[in-house]
């Protein structure tokens, strides 16, 4: 038996075609739309204005956190900080005498 006979006797790899799972009676039915809110109504004549918003607690600057002089430097982050730690290590390699 030459090869591409044995290969016609083999059973199908795959099932015969038909419908899919989104298809056929067994199918899970189609999801349906979300309904759009409705707009919003404007104010009725007459309607007291809302309130101003209460004034909330505000962040307070830099400044007034630190006092003049003892503020401490910014952090490096990422590949800054690997930066920033070779330039202090050749600096201190420069600076500190020789034995």
């Amino acid at each position: 038996m030459t090869a591409s006979r044995r290969l016609l006797a083999l059973p199908p790899a795959l099932p015969p075609a038909g419908p899919s799972a989104g298809e056929g009676p067994d199918a899970e039915p189609a999801p349906k739309p979300r309904p759009r809110p409705a707009p919003a109504a404007p104010p009725a004549p007459g309607a007291p204005e809302p309130a101003a918003p209460e004034p909330g607690r505000r962040t307070p600057t830099p400044a007034e956190i630190w006092p003049p002089g003892r503020r401490p430097a910014p952090r490096p982050e990422g590949d800054d900080a690997s930066a920033a730690a070779a330039v202090a290590a050749a600096v201190a390699a420069v600076l500190t005498p020789a034995a």
